[in-house]
This record gives C-alpha cells, sequence and structure tokens, in this order.
C-alpha cells in the first residue's frame, strides 16, 4: 500500500486537536472542566498522534512510500512502540524533541500525575524520580498499547506532562496552532452517526 508522509502528518494533526479537545474537558476532582487528571482516551489520541507524527518524519527522511518499507523497521507492540521509532528518527529531528526538555520538566513537574489501579510506594517513588528524555519516553513507548485496554491490566501509569510535551513538539514541527482542537465531530462522522452518509 502506498504511503504519503503528508497525508500521515494531516492525521497527526488531527490526532493532536482531538487530543486537545479531551485533555481540556477532563474533569476534575471537583467536577469541573481542566484537568491534569489522565484519562484513557486522552493518552491513547495523544500517544497515537504522536506515533504518526514519528511514521510520518521517518517516511519523509527514507524516502519511504510503502507500507512495507515502514513494516521492514520491525518496530515492537505492533508498530507502536515510541522509543523505537524515536530512534529511526536523524539526529536533528531527534534534537528538536529532546532540546528544552530539562527545563520543560523543572518548570513542568507539579504536572506529573501517575494514575495506578494497585498503589505501591516503591513504584510511585520510581515513577516521580526525576528522569532522562529516554528513560521518559521509554515508560511512554506503550502508551497506546496499555491505555487501550488499561483496565484488563494491573498496574498502568503515566505522566501527563511528558505527553503534552511530546504533542506539543509535534506541534512546534508541524506548525500546529496552539488553539486547534475540535469544537465538533468532522462532517464525515456526523453523517455516518445520524445514517445520512455511509462508511
Amino acid at each position: 500500500m502506498a504511503l504519503n508522509w503528508v497525508q500521515m502528518k494531516n492525521h497527526s494533526v488531527m490526532l493532536v486537536a482531538a487530543y486537545r479537545r479531551l485533555i481540556d474537558e477532563q474533569p476534575r476532582g471537583d467536577g469541573k472542566a481542566g484537568t491534569e487528571v489522565p484519562a484513557p482516551a486522552a493518552l491513547v489520541m495523544g500517544a497515537l498522534a504522536i506515533e504518526i507524527a514519528f511514521k510520518a518524519l521517518i517516511c519523509k527522511q527514507n524516502n519511504i512510500s510503502e507500507t512495507a518499507q515502514l513494516r521492514a523497521l520491525r518496530v515492537s507492540d505492533g508498530g507502536h512502540n515510541l522509543l523505537e521509532l524515536f530512534g529511526h528518527l536523524d539526529a536533528e529531528t531527534q534534537f528538536l524533541f529532546t532540546a528544552g526538555f530539562d527545563k520543560h520538566f523543572t518548570q513542568n513537574r507539579e504536572t506529573i500525575i501517575m494514575t495506578s489501579l494497585v498503589l505501591d510506594e516503591a513504584l510511585v517513588e520510581e515513577f516521580l524520580r526525576p528522569k532522562s528524555f529516554h528513560e521518559e519516553l521509554a515508560l511512554a513507548s506503550r502508551t497506546f498499547v496499555d491505555w487501550r485496554y488499561s483496565y484488563e491490566l494491573d498496574y498502568v501509569s503515566a505522566h501527563i506532562s511528558f505527553m503534552k510535551y511530546l504533542v506539543g513538539r509535534v506541534s512546534l514541527l508541524f506548525g500546529i496552532p496552539e488553539d486547534l482542537r475540535f469544537s465538533k465531530p468532522p462532517t464525515m462522522h456526523k453523517k455516518i452517526r445520524d445514517g445520512s452518509g455511509t462508511a
């Protein structure tokens, strides 16, 4: 199947908009919108946006135009592993993601949150320990895989601020405006939902 990196980039942009909408509308403990509390839908959407952005950049940098060529990279977790995908980006692109990471996390440490079905003090301490970009990415690598079915796992965690950081870097790289969010479902989805169109 033919691949077009621009179409992949545009798909990532749509997912970023959906992610932002989901993050904006998360209810806090007091029931108000605009929270740091992770929800599976937001995490899955953010991780998928990042994954497709990485794949689009890999295709562009390596002149990949066929699905088989992308699969030949043999990325684990069904092609969803963010750390392995990141390793296929060129050094200049990797730098765009790692530059400013330490400063960002020093200033935004309080936004790092953990969600767990089984709370364990040692796990919490390890989770909150400051980490390098690559350590954070290793922890986030399976976000799309794990959070789709988080209810089946005994333990699942996420750094919301790291996901926001990655989505922010994708936004900068692709020139996505900070205020881009879906205010309503795209027209095609509305037609499918109300029966006025076909899938």
